[in-house]
């Protein structure tokens, strides 16, 4: 029988890490929901080490998680969160991308985890305690504004910026930007 055939498209690869993966699901949701969907998290001085806060928005629908001591459990939460409060993915395709079901170290690839790592350290060090890295994801059109970087230190009297159209791109903008204030602040301590 000619007709009993059943067309199944393949389903799409799984993203190679989280970030990516969640990448993917703001998109999703900006094509699908609301074109200003976008992905923030934020690292900040916690005990002996970072603190990190992650968040989602679309469409005046705002969901946050913090204080968790890496950024990888920081998203694991939040996409916990978003999938227990919304039912927002509705093909197979958005599914299979979903951030979820990802080890601690799947979570960033290793170059983009270096930057970033580099990035908080010398922060710490220069800056000790007085200091806040916030980064923001939009799918917009323009790749090089993709991802916003801003880090506020010593008061908020210190503010610099970076973006770039990956998170390793930002970082790295952002340690360039950041790199007189590094000196300025390192030589007077």
């Amino acid at each position: 029988m000619m007709g009993d055939t059943i067309h199944a498209r393949p389903l799409p690869k799984r993203p190679a890490n989280g970030l990516l993966a969640w990448q993917a699901t703001i998109a999703y949701i900006s094509n699908e929901y609301s074109a200003d969907a976008s992905l923030s998290f934020r690292a900040y001085p916690q005990g002996k080490g970072f603190g990190w806060g992650a968040s989602v928005s679309w469409s005046g629908e705002n969901l946050s998680v913090r204080d968790f001591p890496a950024l990888g459990l920081a998203l694991e939460a939040l996409w916990l969160e978003t999938e227990s409060r919304y039912d927002l993915l509705k093909t197979p395709e958005a599914l299979a991308r979903r951030p979820a079901e990802y080890r601690a170290d799947q979570w960033l690839d290793a170059q983009t985890e270096y930057i970033l790592e580099r990035l908080l350290q010398t922060t710490a060090r220069v800056f000790d305690r007085d200091w806040a890295l916030a980064l923001f994801y939009q799918p917009i059109e323009q790749p090089a504004a993709r991802v916003h970087g801003f880090l506020m230190a010593k008061e908020g009297k210190v503010r610099i910026r970076g973006q770039g159209p990956a998170l390793e791109d930002a970082c790295r903008d952002l340690f360039r930007s950041a790199a007189k204030d590094y000196a300025a602040f390192s030589k007077s301590e």
